[in-house]
């Protein structure tokens, strides 16, 4: 029994890996010199650089001091889904799963488009209990994206909460016939479905 639920945690472990590996390369922007709310409510360019020194921090993992740079990008204009979207992505290193799914739900709400943003939603769904949510936006993100591997391992593991593991084995079967085996994550979450599966009996 503990076996399994060992190669179950290891699962949600790369789950949040994945998530917060998702967009890593937007991540690395220059910091900046430093400005006042003010100067960035009346200017687009400071909002940008209040991101920017906040992506420089997430770089080198100083979570806390990215979440105030991006805070400040969020003063000065509430409707910015990337201040949003990088804020959660923050919160979620630091497990603050509940204020990462809030700024995740603005993202969203401002621009509905955001996958990333989508799937982020969906990890911390699962972590904070709302499978239901989670699963609908992991299969909103494989819609779109057929190859995404995060996405099918997020939504097997809500489909086991909510009971319905039938559906969660063929989503496993189905990460193995759609994820190419050629990217360090995909490697991985195909190593993970074949464990689950095998857990689940049906490998």
């Amino acid at each position: 029994m503990w076996k399994k639920k060992v190669s179950f945690l290891v699962l949600l472990v790369f789950l949040n890996s994945f998530a917060l590996a998702w967009a890593e390369e937007n991540g690395s922007g220059e910091e900046t010199g430093t400005v006042t709310a003010e100067q960035a409510k009346e200017s687009p360019e400071v909002i940008k650089e209040y991101i920017e020194k906040g992506n420089a921090y997430a770089k080198s993992e100083q979570w806390q001091l990215a979440i105030e740079e991006y805070a400040k990008a969020i003063a000065g204009n509430e409707a910015n889904a990337e201040a949003y979207e990088a804020r959660g992505r923050s919160y979620m290193a630091l497990k603050q799963y509940k204020d990462a799914l809030m700024d995740y739900d603005k993202a969203l709400a401002l621009e509905p488009g955001r996958l990333e943003s989508r799937f982020r939603r969906s990890v911390c769904c699962y972590y904070t209990g709302d499978y239901e949510l989670g699963l609908g936006d992991a299969e909103q993100v494989i819609a779109l994206q057929s190859t995404h591997a995060g996405s099918y391992l997020i939504k097997a593991v809500c489909l086991q909460k909510l009971n319905r593991t039938p559906e969660a084995v063929e989503t496993y079967k189905s990460l193995l016939k759609h994820v190419p085996a050629d990217a360090s994550e995909s490697k991985v979450a195909i190593v993970m479905a074949k464990k689950m599966l095998k857990r689940l009996g049906a490998a």
